[in-house]
């Protein structure tokens, strides 16, 4: 007698037993499937939202970027605009240094015919002696050949 109640309680709870198992595992698929769900979600969102921000951070690192390197033209520009400066300033020194120079020669020359022609009155040297000393003079200053003849007309104003 006790035995067939037993034996249905044990059955009963057999049943439950089983029933509660598939429901927990079910319930564990849909977490699982949820789970997954969620984070294919969230994977998605997290990628897009870091796709966002790494396109605004290169946009904005381009910029910058781009007006660093701007910056950096402008000021080579303006050093290469000054470097042509100074460079045309010092070709206008040189340019001057040289006239300079040339007329310094000039003057040079002159003072030596002047000292030839007091030569020429203390060695009672002739004209044309002291005219030839004065072309060899402007010969070794570097100023080219000049005749005497060209100094004698230089010497009495006919130049």
């Amino acid at each position: 007698m006790w035995m067939i109640p037993k034996q249905k309680i044990s059955d009963e709870l057999s049943a439950r037993d089983i029933k509660i198992n598939t429901s927990i595992t079910a319930i564990g698929k849909i977490k699982h499937e949820i789970s997954a769900n969620i984070t294919a979600e969230m994977n998605t969102k997290v990628a897009n939202e870091l796709s966002s921000r790494v396109l605004e951070i290169n946009d904005k690192s381009t910029v910058e970027i781009c007006k660093f390197k701007n910056e950096i033209k402008a000021r080579d520009n303006a050093f290469s605009s000054e470097t042509n400066g100074i460079l045309a300033s010092l070709n206008t020194i040189a340019s001057k240094f040289s006239e300079i120079e040339k007329i310094l020669n000039i003057i040079i020359t002159f003072v030596k015919f002047r000292q030839n022609y007091r030569v020429k009155g203390a060695n009672d040297y002739s004209l044309d002696q002291m005219c030839a000393v004065a072309s060899v003079d402007i010969l070794n200053l570097g100023m080219g050949a000049i005749g005497k003849d060209t100094i004698k007309g230089f010497y009495r104003g006919d130049n």
